[in-house]
């Protein structure tokens, strides 16, 4: 009989929504008697503090590799039974092509699975690394015929359709379809009516937004902190909650700091929060203003959400999410957030519990929850790899290594002596 083994390759598992996923596989499959492996290959630091505890309560097997090779990386030593079927998963291409030099060094049956998620950046779109077009042209080529074997043998899967639709017009993948779109492992539950009527009173207007301090990815904070100033005169009943961590929270830090005294007071960075803690925040809240993750977990609370433009420093939003025509995990321009919440504000009881319902409608529609899905996404073949491909990720790997020393060599001494804040001026005095 099939035992089942989940490993998954992942550098650390600090706070977002891969990691958060991660962690929920965690809990459920330890549950169902399923043996886990983490390979690490980053800093034994960046674990979140409450997520030790869920790796020592499941005695969650770590085992820390050597990424640091010409090789890709150094084969670590795994011990497995003989009736044991691995399913491994990671999230960057070329974390992929270590699984499958690890999958081809072991006689066990390995499933394989790369979760793409992200619709951009240089982490998991390879061919961006490059400056020169014709570069970047001939690394784009290349992916897309490994890309097309990934998919064609089952090992490609997708956090969101977004994410699928991009890996087909970067790369002809003909991958459309809803099956390999990632499905929760938790069960659903029923939408709360009496916290909506609560909410809808609205005597005090609580606006929340949860995302990982990385710009500008993350940007629109910025520019959701310049609208609620702008509202705050006019609805002084106006507060701001600002959930998150991360490599730039001294940054929004330092912006709200040149807000009006009498308007920052209402302005509260909480700092990171764990997901289970997550909906003792929504539930006082009666707006979210999110992207990804934390969208659909405002949803799915049955607080009235708004997708924000990803990668822009104004906070623009796409409708409200029962008239969205699917634009919710985008970088497309949007429409101004201060109108969204003016018209909630000012809505009737009924219409904003109305709303409430319609935004949890539609996480249900996000949140499918199969905790089998995973187990269902069999390989076709366990073929690993060919050595042009491994080839292609070594030469890949190698070039960012050097670009990203040169570029710290240069950009740190730079940085020291102001010059990058005065570059960075000059570009704004000169696209005015």
């Amino acid at each position: 009989m099939e035992k089942k083994v989940f490993l998954f390759l992942y550098e650390h598992l600090k706070l977002g929504g891969i990691e958060k996923n991660l962690i929920e596989q965690i809990i459920t499959y330890s549950k169902m008697g399923i043996r886990i492996i983490w390979l690490r290959y980053g800093n034994i630091e960046d674990i979140y503090t409450p997520w030790k505890e869920v790796l020592n309560k499941y005695k969650v097997e770590i085992i820390d590799v050597n990424i640091n090779t010409n090789k890709l990386i150094v084969i670590p030593n795994l011990q497995f039974e003989e009736n044991e079927v691995v399913y491994a998963t990671c999230y960057e291409p070329i974390d992929f092509a270590r699984l499958e030099i690890i999958a081809n060094h072991y006689r066990q049956k390995f499933n394989l699975y790369y979760i793409v998620p992200h619709f951009t950046g240089i982490t998991n779109y390879l061919e961006d690394r490059f400056s020169l077009k014709i570069l970047r042209y001939k690394v784009k080529n290349e992916l897309s015929r490994v890309y097309d074997r990934w998919y064609k043998n089952g090992n490609l899967l997708f956090f969101n359709l977004k994410h699928e639709m991009e890996m087909q017009k970067r790369y002809s993948v003909e991958c459309i379809n809803k099956e390999k779109i990632n499905k929760s492992v938790l069960e659903l539950k029923e939408f709360d009516s009496e916290l909506a009527k609560k909410r809808s009173k609205r005597n005090e207007f609580r606006i929340i937004t949860c995302g990982r301090f990385e710009f500008p990815h993350k940007g629109y904070i910025f520019g959701l902190v310049d609208s609620f100033c702008k509202l705050k005169i006019k609805y002084p009943q106006l507060k701001l909650d600002i959930i998150g961590y991360g490599i730039h929270e001294s940054k929004i830090r330092d912006y709200i700091e040149k807000v009006s005294p009498n308007i920052k007071k209402d302005i509260n960075i909480i700092g990171s929060v764990s997901p289970d803690k997550l909906s003792n925040y929504f539930d006082r809240c009666h707006l979210n203003v999110s992207v990804a993750g934390a969208l659909t977990e405002g949803a799915y609370s049955g607080l009235i959400s708004l997708a924000a433009r990803h990668y822009c420093y104004t906070c623009e939003v796409y409708d409200w999410l029962n008239r969205n025509s699917g634009n919710t995990l985008d970088d497309k321009p949007g429409n101004p957030v201060e109108n969204y919440i003016e018209e909630l504000i000012n809505m009737s009881d009924e219409n904003y519990i109305k709303l409430c319902h319609q935004s949890y409608e539609y996480a249900i529609t996000k949140k499918e929850s199969d905790p089998n899905w995973l187990f269902n996404q069999k390989n076709i073949s366990l073929n690993y790899y060919s050595i042009n491909e491994v080839h292609l990720f070594k030469k890949i790997n190698t070039y960012w290594k050097i670009k990203f020393g040169l570029k710290c060599c240069i950009y740190r001494p730079m940085n020291k002596l102001g010059l990058i804040e005065f570059i960075h001026k000059m570009k704004e005095i000169m696209n005015k």
